[in-house]
């Protein structure tokens, strides 16, 4: 594609680990697509303590999916829905479900 409506930041509207919301504890948290298929993950609690993590991602238009890669290694892989400038990111903790959302900006 020569447009890549999907590129750029995102901002967490939504954390949630079983019906707890934990999103308001933090100032931002901003997931940034980059082009070169690589995002940054970056967030401030608000205590002020901040954090940033690195990756790798792929886009599957047909899928409405990206793939995103966590370490050095590429030792995490996980594919989550990217739809309509919205991505859902759910993963297991315990016996509980953990869900964020995040919206295009």
């Amino acid at each position: 594609d020569i447009t890549k409506p999907y590129l750029g930041e995102y901002e967490c509207k939504s954390a949630t680990l079983g019906n707890e919301e934990y999103v308001d504890e933090f100032s931002y948290i901003i997931l940034d697509l980059k082009a070169d298929e690589t995002f940054v993950l970056r967030y401030k609690t608000k205590n002020k303590m901040k954090g940033e993590e690195k990756g790798e991602y792929s886009y599957d238009k047909e899928k409405e999916t990206i793939t995103r890669t966590l370490g050095e290694k590429s030792q995490f892989k996980r594919e989550v829905s990217l739809k309509k400038g919205t991505i859902c990111i759910e993963f297991p903790v315990g016996a509980k479900l953990f869900v964020m959302r995040f919206e295009q900006k």
